[in-house]
């Protein structure tokens, strides 16, 4: 695990990539990583979620992000924090750049999530990274379909979603034989929004 004190990551960002913000730091703040855990972060931005996993433990990282130039602001990051040997990045929408045998301990996901116009999904990189579509489900719904082929029994999901549709994702995963909770919630001027936990039961898979 790469030495520092206080486990901040270091960032620098990027005008065609989402900037670490409120949604970010929260669930950022409330990972919890085992030493040696193998872990994947979807939609991985800068990085910063990938480092902070890095960081806490983690023995691989896989940073996924559909944005090459968030691909590239995440390998600059990485770089910054000494970590080129513990993580890898992919580019590639969701799961599509990962084989399909490939199992994590640990699954991380800020989605986009605010509701938009379907033309909004198509401006560009960056608001890609925001945009949810009209329910604010379009790439959420894809993620949880393919969510299972990718996680260990016993594993865990770490997800950012807002007050609204929580109660449907959680009863999604519920289906899927995962146990979810809440282990952080913040107000914000707009939203509330909410840090999920879902695990597999080891029995059930």
């Amino acid at each position: 695990m790469k030495e520092n004190p206080d486990l901040t990551p270091k960032i620098s960002t990027d005008e065609e990539v989402y900037s670490p913000s409120d949604d970010s730091f929260l669930i950022a703040d409330h990972l919890s990583i085992q030493e040696g855990n193998y872990v994947l972060d979807v939609g991985a931005g800068t990085g910063i979620l990938a480092i902070k996993a890095a960081l806490l433990g983690a023995r691989r990282v896989f940073a996924v992000d559909i944005n090459p130039n968030a691909s590239l602001c995440a390998l600059r990051n990485i770089r910054l924090n000494g970590l080129g040997d513990q993580i890898s990045v992919l580019t590639g929408d969701l799961f599509c750049s990962l084989r399909e045998d490939t199992l994590f301990d640990v699954v991380m996901f800020n989605p986009p999530y605010l509701r938009t116009k379907e033309s909004e999904q198509k401006r560009g990189w960056l608001e890609r990274s925001w945009a949810g579509g009209p329910n604010g489900r379009a790439v959420l719904d894809r993620f949880i379909a393919k969510l299972p082929m990718y996680l260990n029994a016993g594993g865990r999901l770490f997800i950012l979603h807002p007050s609204y549709g929580v109660r449907a994702t959680i009863r999604k995963l519920n289906e899927m034989g995962m146990d979810v909770s809440t282990v952080a919630s913040k107000k914000l001027f707009f939203e509330k929004l909410f840090v999920l936990v879902a695990r597999f039961d080891k029995a059930s898979r």
